[in-house]
């Protein structure tokens, strides 16, 4: 039985009870098949492409991020055996796909692929056109765009990792990188608004940086620049990790939002220290900025007693804060009203519509 001579509207129940897997290899066979899902409006809440120097990976996730389907893309000298042909219409690009319960060989780079069995190998020499090709062909089987972020390797070409108009969630991963490597990176998306960045930063942060202007910010290693990050930054959100500073950090963020001299856009900022022998930087203490910034104990009435908003930052979910407990101030220009708190590792401060 042919499945496009079936009445839409069992088309839609058809492929409403595949698996992301099975729908997506169907995709590939032809573009009524393509058409077919599309028209039938299947829904994925998420999109996730990884681009490295070796290959691409493509996860459709469900809305927590975890995956339903992981498709890699590997680029290769020559087709491996035991694999089928896809075309993509209206493209002169071959791909071959491994079939669904064939093992890599050992001799392959098993560590490209996580769990997935699901390869498409492109050989090497069409390697630029088949980044957007794949780009295409997934976003037009959605009638509605899915949230799509867009994460590359540290010391991946950047000229080989186009940023397509739709996406504005970039991240970046690694252990060490170059400030200037990570400002070409996220200047190429047009319409930034999320940014993660996995690696250590080394070089000189300017003013008016891609990094401290996105609106919501993730760094995972903040290391030394954290009064380079913290101070510059002038989005909504922004949580820094792995900060190495004394306390006086943090008092200085609160007395800038007091005096309204930073953080003006600011609606929630969290830092989470790391300590070792090596800086010998004490602990954090409350009591210590108890001593330099003038607060109250929290009141319901003037304000929530939770912020129960959740923030996703590329992929990094901020969870809601209970400020049950969370010392208040209050902005010396308009009243404005926030809330902070602060523990041996972790500073929290939440602004109040």
């Amino acid at each position: 039985m042919k499945l496009q001579k079936l009445p839409h509207v069992v088309q839609r129940e058809i492929v409403r009870t595949m698996s992301f897997t099975e729908t997506t290899l169907l995709s590939f066979c032809s573009t009524r098949t393509k058409h077919m899902i599309k028209n039938t409006n299947w829904k994925v809440p998420r999109l996730l492409f990884t681009i490295t120097k070796k290959y691409i990976s493509v996860h459709l996730c469900h809305d927590n991020w975890s995956n339903a389907l992981s498709l890699v893309v590997l680029y290769v000298d020559e087709f491996m055996e035991n694999t089928e042909v896809l075309k993509l219409r209206n493209s002169s690009l071959e791909f071959r796909f491994i079939k669904l319960g064939y093992y890599l060989d050992y001799q392959q780079p098993v560590e490209y692929y996580g769990n997935s069995q699901d390869v498409i190998q492109v050989l090497n020499q069409f390697l630029d056109d088949s980044r957007y090709e794949l780009y295409k062909h997934f976003i037009d089987l959605f009638p509605n765009t899915p949230k799509i972020q867009l994460m590359t390797e540290v010391g991946t070409d950047l000229e080989l990792v186009p940023v397509p108009e739709y996406v504005t969630d970039l991240s970046i991963a690694g252990e060490e990188v170059d400030v200037n490597y990570v400002e070409e990176y996220f200047s190429k998306c047009q319409d930034l608004q999320n940014a993660l960045v996995g690696p250590e930063i080394k070089g000189q942060i300017m003013e008016n940086s891609k990094i401290t202007t996105v609106k919501r910010l993730v760094c995972v290693d903040t290391k030394y620049q954290v009064k380079c990050l913290v101070f510059k930054f002038n989005g909504q959100v922004a949580s820094f990790q792995g900060c190495r500073c004394k306390i006086n950090v943090v008092i200085d963020v609160l007395k800038l939002w007091i005096s309204n001299e930073a953080f003006q856009n600011v609606e929630r900022l969290s830092m989470n220290a790391e300590f070792s022998s090596f800086d010998n930087f004490p602990y954090w203490e409350e009591n210590v900025v108890l001593q330099e910034i003038e607060s109250s104990q929290s009141d319901p009435s003037k304000r929530p007693e939770n912020c129960g908003k959740k923030y996703e930052i590329a992929s990094w979910i901020l969870d809601p804060l209970e400020c049950g407990n969370f010392r208040d101030i209050t902005r010396t220009i308009d009243g404005k009203r926030a809330s902070f708190h602060v523990s041996t590792f972790d500073f929290h401060l939440v602004v109040w519509n």
